[in-house]
C-alpha cells in the first residue's frame, strides 16, 4: 500500500527491495527518491501479544525501532524505521 501510493505521485520514484549498498546484501523494504535525496524504509510488524507489548507497548515499538537503525546505521537520517503493533499503534 505505501509503494503503491507514493508510487503514485509523479515527483517521487519507488524501489521495492532495493540494495543499501552495493557491496552488501542488506536491502530495506522500499526506498523513494525525490530529487537528489534517496531514503530508505523498513516495515516491522510486532505481535501484540509480544509479552513487552502487553507491559508497555509504546517502549516495546521503541525497542523495535531502535533495532531496525542500528541495522541501517550506515544510511543515517537517509533511513525511518516504520513499525506497527498489530493492534494499530505505530511509532
Amino acid at each position: 500500500a505505501f509503494v503503491k501510493a507514493l508510487g503514485s505521485r509523479p515527483d517521487l520514484e519507488v524501489e521495492i527491495e532495493p540494495l543499501v549498498q552495493q557491496d552488501s546484501s542488506l536491502r530495506a523494504d522500499f526506498a523513494v527518491t525525490i530529487g537528489n535525496s534517496r531514503y530508505f524504509y523498513d516495515i516491522q510488524i510486532v505481535a501484540i501479544s509480544k509479552d513487552s507489548a502487553k507491559e508497555d507497548p509504546y517502549s516495546t515499538l521503541k525497542e523495535a525501532a531502535s533495532e531496525k537503525r542500528r541495522k541501517y546505521q550506515s544510511l543515517g537520517a537517509f533511513f525511518h524505521p516504520l513499525i506497527f503493533l498489530a493492534g494499530g499503534l505505530m511509532d
